[in-house]
């Protein structure tokens, strides 16, 4: 089971809300002593987006922390449906699975002996490391979202209440404790990433 039954409770990471703002910014110009009392030409535009999501910081912070990180649920995309073993399950996306079964079928067999050798000793991988996938749910999404661990935002919990109370009316699902644990996993492993693989110095 992917989501919880009960819905309410405290505020718990993964939960999912609706109506919260997204705030994107397309900069033209940045912001200077020249630019900055101009009356034409903006130095940027900004984009709003209303939708669900999903709030990503710890359990454990969810009452402490000054401000509260949440992920807006994307669709899924049409590229990540080319592998037919996690389009099955798109669900699959977050947990680890066998290299063979972690890329497109095609993509595999275009691997050599010693590749397709170095992985399959290497064991189980995520297909993909920034994202978590939320099953569709047949009263609120018709088909599967995701969240993207790069497109964050966050909310200052000063007028949220002691314990968040004011978030749980806009609460529409909950993780079961089992998906909760695949997300806690995923962002765990994704924040605590070794930087010189993911981001070699430049020399």
């Amino acid at each position: 089971m992917f989501y919880a039954e009960d819905n309410s409770g405290p505020v718990r990471q993964g939960d999912i809300f609706k109506g919260l703002v997204t705030i994107g910014t397309d900069p033209s110009n940045f912001l200077d002593p020249s630019t900055l009392n101009r009356e034409h030409d903006p130095c940027f535009s900004v984009n709003l987006g209303f939708g669900y999501a999903a709030i990503i910081t710890p359990c454990c912070d969810i009452e402490k922390r000054a401000y509260l990180v949440f992920s807006p649920l994307l669709p899924f995309p049409k590229s990540k449906r080319k592998n037919d073993f996690l389009n099955e399950e798109p669900t699959r996306y977050n947990i680890k699975v066998d290299p063979q079964n972690a890329v497109a079928a095609q993509q595999w067999e275009n691997f050599t002996d010693k590749e397709k050798q170095e992985r399959l000793l290497g064991g189980k991988v995520y297909p993909d490391f920034g994202n978590f996938v939320y099953e569709r749910h047949k009263d609120l999404f018709s088909d599967y979202l995701m969240i993207d661990f790069n497109f964050v935002f966050n909310i200052s919990r000063k007028r949220l209440g002691e314990r968040n109370e004011k978030l749980i009316p806009s609460r529409v699902l909950r993780l079961s404790n089992e998906s909760r644990k695949a997300l806690r996993v995923k962002l765990g492993r994704y924040y605590y990433r070794d930087p010189d693989k993911v981001c070699p110095v430049i020399r």
